[in-house]
């Protein structure tokens, strides 16, 4: 079926997601705040003060690099609370538990949630991901089949340098063992190692997307049924380049939707 869709041209970033938490997580229901938001040195962050009734939220370092420790559930409360329009309060139906998905406090499972219809906001579909990540058409200077291997416009690995910009076929992934950020070997627990979001303008996809390879993974509404899992795509940080290929399978990255990881975020569509 041939349809128009939108797609965030980022990921998700600390700013947007600390804004959400201050909306909707003074009383943190369903726990959208993982505490390793603040703890590890890798991604931070985000910080959290006060008690529950009262928490508050501020964001860490560079608030342009992608919020990570997110399962696919808080992508959906995220994606329900846009959809109904940024709302303050306590966790429920009118803020985060529908609208583009019905949750109703789900936290775990839920692999037969799916989105509604009407929905303003939402995880991009296996589909749409794939599509805005590696489509351009052949007569339009794309691959001989429409499609590139990696997001950024190329059929060559990328490489991971940082600069000068721009910087055509790079992103934020490890190549030869070496990190993007440090240029080194080697994960120094005291380094943050994501980038801010659209640090490689030049690598960026035919629709003009960008990280859609390296720095984080993202969730997408795939369900691999052989695990139990939802889709995951893009590969991350402290990956090399295998996992951004178009060719790699569903089921190379998936994870249990509950699953909250360092280098694990996510984008959003919309109609």
């Amino acid at each position: 079926m041939n349809y128009e869709f939108q797609i965030g041209k980022t990921e998700v970033t600390l700013a947007q997601y600390a804004i959400f938490l201050n909306a909707v997580a003074a009383t943190d229901t369903h726990n959208l705040y993982n505490p390793n938001l603040e703890t590890n040195l890798n991604i931070a962050g985000i910080s959290r003060s006060g008690s529950s009734g009262n928490f508050t939220y501020s964001v860490i370092g560079t608030a342009t690099r992608p919020v990570t420790f997110v399962s696919w559930f808080d992508a959906a409360r995220f994606c329900n609370w846009l959809h109904n329009g940024r709302p303050g309060g306590a966790q429920i139906a009118s803020t985060t538990e529908r609208g583009a998905y019905t949750l109703d406090g789900a936290t775990s499972g839920g692999l037969t949630i799916t989105r509604n219809p009407g929905a303003k906001f939402w995880i991009p579909s296996e589909n749409e991901w794939y599509k805005a990540a590696y489509h351009q058409p052949a007569a339009q200077g794309g691959d001989a089949d429409d499609y590139w291997l990696y997001p950024t416009r190329s059929n060559v690995a990328p490489g991971n340098q940082v600069g000068p910009l721009p910087l055509a076929n790079h992103t934020n992934i490890l190549v030869s063992s070496i990190l993007s950020v440090t240029q080194e070997a080697g994960i120094d627990p005291a380094q943050n190692y994501l980038t801010s979001a659209g640090s490689y303008p030049g690598s960026a996809s035919f629709y003009g997307t960008v990280d859609q390879a390296g720095s984080v993974a993202e969730w997408n509404e795939g369900v691999v049924t052989s695990f139990n899992e939802r889709g995951v795509r893009g590969g991350k940080w402290e990956s090399d380049e295998i996992l951004v290929r178009s060719s790699v399978t569903r089921a190379a990255d998936s994870r249990v939707p509950e699953s909250e990881r360092r280098s694990l975020g996510f984008r959003m569509a919309s109609p």
